[in-house]
């Protein structure tokens, strides 16, 4: 049954109407993506902020504005020299730009233009395996190995810990099929060879996970930290069991994903990815993870044990470039309400409602939904009747720990 939060994509819809605008993506890795991104004005780069407390602001504050630029901090102190971090990706112009569209469409047309070219029956190219590429440009081995050195920041002051697996996609083989699923979810650092990981009920690779736990085996995963966007976008889509992100990605580009072949765990990694964390996952062995700020601005859980990665190798490209995001944010590729840009919502079953802060009455929640769909062009109800207005009531205190929230991972 499919997550009634996320974004289904490639649910065998055909597309046969709404666009006349052929998609093209200008870019194959993160860097060529930010060279776009600076054509537009859009790239602000900052230099000597902490990881400790200053990236978490600034990524919280650009992720209220859909217009904010994207962020790429450079010379963090306490992490790898020349390493640099990239936040608030998908919004402004180069959200268009990264989806393969034009800048010149609405929020409304490209989510129309999306859903009419990508959503549906969509091409699949497999990727293709190469002797080498730029992730194995360093390579980190045994007592090398220390991933408290990568620009990866404390998101919020209440978090389990600093979060490098925010922007990332995680790669997994299925102990019984062996198809390859890459999935967005979260990562915390525990310490310079460990990693918390979680992945929410139900998803593929928490699947995955469970069939390797239930046989008593390790399972083999490649944390891939800045790939490029439209990697991550398809990590953090819903696409059918059995279907590897990777050969989608190849059919939209119209070329094969290059890919090289694990050294540590044998899995594929995007050989043009600027981070891979290869490890493996033993059955029993769990540590506290979390919690995480969620994308709607407050926090779903406490910290609870979670699997733990043994990191056994890492490896990325001279002069590094990370990709981030400052919120537990997957499953969002464009939906009813065009696409997502930091806004406060919630998105349920294709209907969409701000998230309320409490202290506001029922009838001016109501008045702010009504209005916020009729700004962004929604039609709500398949029988032309506008059901109620789902509200998500949060705490007006960012610390809040409670149920009503969901892991986005």
């Amino acid at each position: 049954m499919p997550d009634p939060m996320s974004t289904p994509i490639g649910d065998g819809t055909s597309s046969t109407a709404g666009s006349n605008t052929a998609p093209f993506l200008p870019y194959h890795d993160l860097r060529q993506w930010l060279e776009e991104a600076k054509k537009l004005g859009e790239v602000r780069e900052i230099g000597g902020l902490t990881y400790q407390q200053d990236i978490g602001m600034v990524a919280e504050m650009s992720a209220h504005a859909d217009d904010a630029p994207c962020f790429v901090f450079e010379d963090v102190p306490g992490t790898l020299k020349g390493s640099r971090l990239l936040v608030n990706f998908f919004a402004g112009k180069r959200k268009n730009m990264t989806l393969g569209f034009s800048t010149e469409l609405s929020k409304l047309e490209l989510s129309e233009n999306f859903r009419v070219n990508h959503a549906g029956m969509l091409k699949r190219i497999p990727p293709k395996f190469v002797d080498g590429g730029p992730v194995m440009q360093n390579v980190m081995q045994g007592d090398a190995i220390d991933v408290t050195k990568f620009p990866a920041p404390q998101w919020h002051p209440q978090d389990g810990g600093r979060y490098i697996g925010t922007g990332c996609y995680n790669i997994m083989r299925d102990p019984d099929d062996g198809w390859i699923n890459c999935g967005t979810y979260r990562v915390m650092i525990h310490d310079e060879k460990s990693l918390g990981f979680y992945i929410s009920p139900g998803k593929h690779g928490r699947v995955m996970r469970d069939k390797y736990a239930a046989r008593g085996e390790r399972m083999p995963v490649v944390i891939v930290c800045g790939g490029d966007p439209m990697s991550f976008l398809m990590g953090s889509s819903e696409v059918p069991p059995g279907v590897c992100e990777l050969d989608i990605i190849g059919g939209m580009r119209g070329s094969a994903v290059e890919v090289i072949k694990g050294p540590v765990t044998g899995l594929p990694i995007p050989a043009n990815a600027e981070i891979a964390i290869e490890g493996f996952v033993e059955p029993d062995n769990m540590r506290l993870e979390g919690p995480f700020g969620e994308w709607t601005g407050y926090y779903a859980s406490d910290n609870r044990p979670e699997p733990v990665v043994d990191i056994s190798g890492a490896s990325g490209v001279t002069l590094m470039l990370a990709m981030a995001h400052g919120r537990d944010w997957s499953g969002h590729v464009p939906g009813p309400m065009g696409l997502p840009g930091g806004y406060p919502i919630a998105l349920q079953g294709g209907r969409i409602g701000l998230d309320v802060p409490d202290g506001i009455d029922r009838a001016t929640a109501v008045a702010w939904n009504a209005q916020f769909e009729a700004q962004n062009g929604l039609v709500i109800g398949t029988d032309g009747r506008a059901p109620p207005t789902p509200i998500r009531r949060r705490s007006a205190s960012s610390d809040a720990v409670g149920a009503r929230g969901r892991s986005r991972r």
